[in-house]
C-alpha cells in the first residue's frame, strides 16, 4: 500500500512539471534575478554610501585642471611576535 502511494506521488510530481515546468522555472528565474538585482543594488549603494564621505577620500592633483580622488590607505600596524603567539607551557610525557 505505501508502494503505491510512493508510485502515485512520483508520477503527480512527474505529470505537473511535465505540464507546469516552464511555468514554475520562470517564475523561479524571475525571482531569483529580482533577488540578485536588489542585492547588487544594496552593494552598490553601501560603496557609494562610504566613498560619498569626503573623510575617507584623498585628493591628490595632477595638474591645475585634473584633480583624482582616491580612497585613503589604511596606516599597517606594526605586528608583534607577542600578539600572534603566547608561550605555552608543555608538560613531559613518559
Amino acid at each position: 500500500m505505501i508502494l503505491l502511494w510512493i508510485i502515485g506521488i512520483v508520477v503527480a510530481i512527474n505529470i505537473t512539471f511535465r505540464l507546469f515546468g516552464n511555468q514554475i522555472l520562470n517564475f523561479g528565474l524571475k525571482q531569483m534575478v529580482k533577488r540578485l538585482a536588489k542585492h547588487s543594488e544594496e552593494q552598490s549603494q553601501a560603496y557609494a554610501k562610504f566613498y560619498a564621505d569626503e573623510s575617507n577620500r584623498e585628493n591628490v592633483f595632477v595638474d591645475r585642471d585634473v584633480k583624482v580622488s582616491a580612497p585613503k590607505s589604511q596606516e599597517n600596524k606594526k605586528i608583534s611576535e607577542d600578539d600572534i603567539a603566547e608561550d605555552i607551557e608543555f608538560e613531559e610525557l613518559k
